[in-house]
């Protein structure tokens, strides 16, 4: 968990420059999850070289591609989750995990819906 600390006192420009100069998946998904968690996915910064504007959404979308094609998944699923995506077909997915002979774990809600 990223504590506020952290990159509190730093302000939305500085963060956009440590963004751009962060070497590794870790280091800008951390920024990203601050920038999500204070600004929002929707929230627009402007990028210093190109003048261009891109949303928080779009930035943390290509960090989570960026870690699928590194096979990063720590970052991947929680990008994932920040920009809420969902498997669709759940046995698709499992049987190919098991097929490759991966271990799969599953959570189930044992709420009862009265």
């Amino acid at each position: 968990m990223i504590s506020e600390s952290q990159y509190g006192h730093h302000d939305l420009d500085e963060l956009v420059q440590m963004l751009a100069e962060a070497q590794s998946l870790d280091e800008q998904g951390d920024i990203l999850h601050y920038l999500v968690i204070c600004y929002g996915l929707d929230h627009t910064i402007s990028v210093a070289q190109s003048g261009e504007t891109v949303s928080v959404r779009e930035l943390l979308r290509t960090l989570y591609e960026a870690a699928c094609s590194k096979k990063n998944w720590g970052i991947v699923r929680h990008s994932a989750g920040f920009l809420g995506k969902r498997v669709e077909d759940l046995s698709k997915s499992v049987t190919d995990l098991l097929v490759r002979q991966k271990q799969v774990c599953l959570l189930a809600n044992l709420r009862s819906s009265d």
